[in-house]
Parts: structure tokens; C-alpha cells; sequence
């Protein structure tokens, strides 16, 4: 009975701060709210698993086979490769692309990746955490915090989106408060390098150096190198498609994400009307290669 009087005056504490800052209170108990973070509202996660179903036991989905085929080859780009040379291919074309990455992705897209990535940020709900956190009367700062993780994200392009939508670089400057963190990570180091560089010409050093709103780690999406449950979104962007074992990764992002963490995957996928398949694989399998041959120069 004393735990029940504890949730219900917890998920009326989360319905009183969502009308304060004017959002609809429609969550389903168990669906995670991006607005309010995991340490503020300890009941505010996933529904637990019941124990006998191993794809659900949070002990058990950890031990299954990083690789359930036999098969000896994945796809890299429009072709088929040894799986043992997938991840040194994708590390020499992002080395080779690094500093023209965003360039290439403006020519293959049209500019529309730009919308995606916009549309991505927006579905976060990260402008509406970080008023909650700004407004909250839950906590202090010292006890209310919101991470971010940002994977295969090497130039910045995703996490700056964040960065500005948490206002990290004004709340650093105005307060010290660093609850609101972004962290990018990738395995290529010259992408990382790159992104990095680019993030102290546009929010200045201050954004790295004396705060932890914003960082940069090298790692694989497959293996992290995060402890468990540090994370409250996870978010990739065109970063699925080069991963060898995606079920490995996927695994490693629900063991980093806190309970009621959320995960978003920003990638391409199938047309189903004929006419525009057509269109669309006439341009990906043809305009898309070459622009990338001409930008990367090779």
C-alpha cells in the first residue's frame, strides 16, 4: 500500500510539471516521457518484464548470440563483403570524408537530410526537457540531469541540434549547471576530430573544456564504452546501416539507456508505390554513388 501512495503521488507530481509547461498528459503509464528525467521520476520507466520470457529479461538479453546466422558476409554500401572487413572499410571512408561529410550529405539529399535531422531533434522533446529541468521544483540541479548520447554522430551534426535545444551553452555560462550533457560517439577519429573542432568555432572552447555539455568519445556502437544505464535518449542517425552486427548494437543501446531511456533511429528504408521505387532506386544506386566518388575524390 505504501508503494502505491508513492506512485500515485509521483505520476501527479509528473502531470503537474507537464501542464506547467504546456504539454498534453497522455502518456501511458509505462510509455517513457522525454520530459522529465529518469532520476526525477524513478517510476517513470518501461514496463518490467515478467521473468520467464528471456527476450525480455534484462539479465538474459545480454547473453544471446551476438550472430544467429551463419553467414559470412554483410552488405557495405551496393555490395557484399567478408564481415571480418566491414568495420575497416566503413573506418577508410569516413577517414577519407571526414572534413566534407556534411557537404556530401547536402548533395546526395538535396539539403533534406538538414529536415530529418531537424524533425529527429524535435521528436526528442529536449526544448521541453530542458524548460521542465529549468522550472522543475522536484530537485535541485544537483540531483536532476538529463544525458544525451549521440552514436556514430563523429562531426557534430545531430548533437549541435541538441546542444541548442537545451540551451547548454547559456546555462553553463550563466549558472555552471552542466545536468543538461551531450555526448558524441564514433569510431572513426578523424570524423570525431572534426566534429570537435567544429563545436569550438561555434559554441566556443568553453562548451568542452569547462563544462561536460558537450563531449566527444571514441567507441563502437557494438561495444560501448559507457557503464549500464547512464544514458536517458540514445539517438543514431544514418549510422545503423554500417554496423556489422546490428543486433549487437542494439542490445549495447538498451544497456546503456536508463530505465524509461529512449531510443531513436534516424535511417532510410523501403518504398512500397512502385512508381516511386523506381525513382528512388534509379538515384540511389546510380546519382548517389557518383556524387560520392566525385566529393570523396575517389
Amino acid at each position: 500500500m505504501h508503494f502505491k501512495k508513492k506512485h500515485r503521488q509521483k505520476i501527479k507530481q509528473q502531470n503537474a510539471l507537464q501542464k506547467t509547461i504546456g504539454t498534453s498528459v497522455s502518456y501511458k503509464q509505462y510509455i517513457p516521457s522525454p520530459l522529465l528525467p529518469t532520476k526525477a521520476m524513478p517510476y517513470n520507466h518501461r514496463k518490467p518484464h515478467d521473468g520467464h520470457h528471456p527476450l525480455t529479461n534484462p539479465t538474459n538479453i545480454r547473453q544471446l548470440p551476438t550472430n544467429t546466422t551463419t553467414t559470412t558476409t554483410t552488405h557495405f554500401g551496393y555490395q557484399n563483403v567478408p564481415i571480418s572487413e566491414k568495420e575497416s572499410k566503413v573506418r577508410e571512408v569516413f577517414e577519407s570524408v571526414a572534413e566534407s561529410y556534411d557537404v556530401m550529405n547536402d548533395l546526395m539529399s538535396g539539403g533534406l537530410h538538414r529536415v530529418w535531422k531537424d524533425e529527429l531533434c524535435r521528436m526528442t522533446g529536449l526544448a521541453a526537457t530542458s524548460r521542465a529541468l529549468r522550472s522543475s521544483s522536484l530537485g535541485t540541479s544537483n540531483n536532476l540531469d538529463f544525458k544525451t548520447l549521440d552514436v556514430a554522430g563523429g562531426t557534430g551534426d545531430v548533437a549541435f541540434r541538441f546542444v541548442d535545444a537545451m540551451n547548454c551553452v547559456e546555462r553553463a555560462k550563466s549558472s555552471g549547471v552542466d545536468n543538461l550533457s551531450v555526448t558524441v560517439c564514433d569510431i572513426n577519429t578523424e570524423m570525431l576530430r572534426v566534429g570537435e573542432r567544429r563545436a569550438r568555432e561555434r559554441f566556443g572552447s568553453d562548451i568542452i573544456d569547462s563544462s561536460r555539455s558537450l563531449s566527444f568519445r571514441q567507441g563502437n556502437a557494438q561495444c560501448l564504452p559507457f557503464d549500464d544505464g547512464t544514458f536517458d535518449l540514445y539517438t543514431i542517425a544514418f549510422g545503423l546501416r554500417n554496423v556489422t552486427d546490428v543486433d549487437a548494437a542494439l542490445r549495447d543501446a538498451y544497456r546503456v539507456l536508463k530505465p524509461g531511456g529512449r531510443y531513436l533511429c534516424l535511417e532510410f528504408s523501403n518504398v512500397d508505390n512502385a512508381l516511386l521505387k523506381q525513382v528512388y532506386d534509379a538515384y540511389s544506386f546510380h546519382v548517389i554513388p557518383t556524387i560520392g566518388q566525385v566529393v570523396a575524390g575517389d
